[in-house]
């Protein structure tokens, strides 16, 4: 066997959120929810980065490792919605949730129909955030 045989986990967290305070806030707090497993949240501040992964324009980063990606429904420049549809539009495999602040049945529709494997509100609840924590956990084990 040699190492390409060898399956590792992805240590990677992309979470896509524009508002500075809040993405370093939850991807702390997200961080602190696996810290036992070794996972790093990797933070982008606008759609145009995750745009820029998706279609092999990103300098720092490749697709590939990330073990999930989180995107924020509400951004200035492009809404969650449009990235699941440009993740949509490049096969991305990588599982994606969404992360909003609000409880709207037809964005998590809309969200699943695009390929968004969890809808998730942010301050929500202790229930919803042991949620996303056995989501992270399942999808980068």
């Amino acid at each position: 066997m040699n190492s390409d045989d060898l399956v590792s986990p992805k240590k990677l967290i992309l979470y896509v959120e524009d508002e500075e305070f809040q993405a370093k806030l939850f991807a702390r707090i997200i961080e602190n929810e696996v810290k036992d497993r070794g996972l790093q949240v990797i933070i982008f501040n606008n759609g145009t980065d995750f745009i820029d992964l998706v279609n092999s324009r990103n300098k720092n980063y490749k697709i590939e490792q990330f073990g999930i990606i989180l995107l924020d429904l509400a951004m200035f420049d492009f809404s969650g919605i449009a990235m699941l549809k440009e993740a949509q539009d490049n096969a991305i495999k990588t599982p994606i949730a969404i992360l909003s602040a609000r409880e709207d049945e037809i964005l998590k529709k809309q969200s699943f129909d695009l390929g968004a494997k969890d809808y998730f509100v942010k301050g929500k609840d202790l229930l919803e955030l042991e949620r996303l924590r056995k989501f992270i956990i399942d999808n980068t084990a």
